[in-house]
């Protein structure tokens, strides 16, 4: 990554897995056209990952580490607005996934037979839509994105604006989204993992877009790392809860203080409408009102964030007191960010640098 900038464009991060003993890691490489004419920009690019996870087991011979191995191939359009003042850009993203996963198969009986790892591999394709008006006062953007795999196709559209305050960088930020799955797969337990989610955490992330400190993790820290993306919501829950297989829609505030100058603080709050899986007699709609609310302190714009609740609405407390006791609410409910997904890192290394440096 060089400033200025070369068409062609590589950044590698190898490293060595001494509990597997392999090599592990992740890659990008790409190469930019300027054509001059719709588009002012063409780029094609492949990503590559490959992590183990954190289960492990003994087939009485070795230790066993499931892992998976992603190759992800692009090509994004960016439109020529034709006036180079112009702060809108607009891009059109195709995008296919090939992923091997290795799933722990444990056998009829492994006193007998010992256990051995699958490989599964699936296959994804993703198109998506970009609008960006980075203009001084209330930027705003939005995108419009389709997903297919085998199983499912999913269609979804979120939009961001910063409306900003006479106060200089206190904004109010407005985040909505909508999206509607198509479950493709009849039956649940092979389609579930792809539905659409209000919290979206590490196990959500078929596509292996994000960092994740533990990405399977549900019971120390890294189990409280969520991503900004789908519901949007700050608290982290698992086994299907709050998820949805037809529809979902949210919206997500946050508001700098103007009283704190120097601390990264703000108040956020969440709010949507999911489909009422289980009516009662006390709730017979077809729809579940669902929020959350509290403190955000951050850390690295738009990447990373801790987040402490404060509210909650009854779906997300009946699932942490059940999880982990009513003792444990508060603590369980405190979730934190790292959406380094949000940064490509052969786009534009000089705004890559501006970034890390907010």
């Amino acid at each position: 990554l060089t400033i200025p900038e070369n068409r062609f464009r590589f950044a590698f991060a190898p490293l060595y897995s001494i509990p597997t003993q392999s090599l592990v890691g992740t890659g990008s490489v790409g190469y930019l056209w300027y054509p001059d004419n719709v588009f002012k920009e063409i780029m094609l690019q492949a990503d590559g990952k490959t992590f183990h996870d954190n289960n492990q087991v003994n087939n009485g011979i070795k230790n066993l580490y499931p892992g998976y191995s992603k190759v992800a191939p692009s090509l994004s359009f960016t439109f020529n607005e034709h006036n180079p003042l112009s702060p809108v850009q607009r891009t059109l993203t195709l995008k296919g996934y090939l992923i091997n996963e290795n799933i722990i198969d444990p056998g009829p009986d492994p006193f007998i037979i010992p256990p051995v790892l699958r490989n599964h591999q699936n296959i994804y394709g993703l198109l998506r839509y970009t609008h960006k008006n980075t203009r001084t006062y209330n930027p705003f953007d939005y995108k419009a994105e389709g997903q297919l795999g085998a199983d499912f196709a999913k269609i979804t559209a979120e939009s961001n604006i910063r409306i900003d305050y006479n106060t200089k960088h206190k904004s109010l930020y407005i985040r909505a989204f909508v999206g509607k799955f198509f479950p493709i797969n009849s039956d649940p337990a092979v389609y579930g993992r792809y539905e659409l989610n209000a919290s979206y955490s590490g196990l959500d992330d078929y596509l292996y877009d994000g960092t994740y400190l533990g990405r399977n993790a549900q019971n120390n820290l890294a189990a409280q790392q969520v991503s900004m993306q789908e519901g949007g919501f700050k608290v982290p829950v698992f086994n299907n809860a709050d998820q949805s297989d037809s529809w979902m829609g949210t919206i997500n505030l946050k508001t700098d203080l103007p009283i704190t100058r120097l601390l990264p603080i703000r108040l956020f709050f969440d709010a949507g409408l999911v489909p009422n899986n289980n009516p009662s007699f006390t709730h017979s709609g077809t729809s579940t009102f669902i929020y959350d609310g509290g403190v955000e302190v951050h850390i690295i714009k738009d990447v990373v964030s801790i987040y402490i609740p404060v509210i909650m609405s009854n779906d997300f407390d009946n699932y942490l007191t059940g999880a982990y006791g009513h003792k444990n609410v508060f603590a369980r409910s405190i979730s934190f960010t790292m959406d380094f997904q949000n940064i490509n890192w052969l786009k534009a290394p000089s705004k890559v640098l501006k970034i890390v440096s907010n």
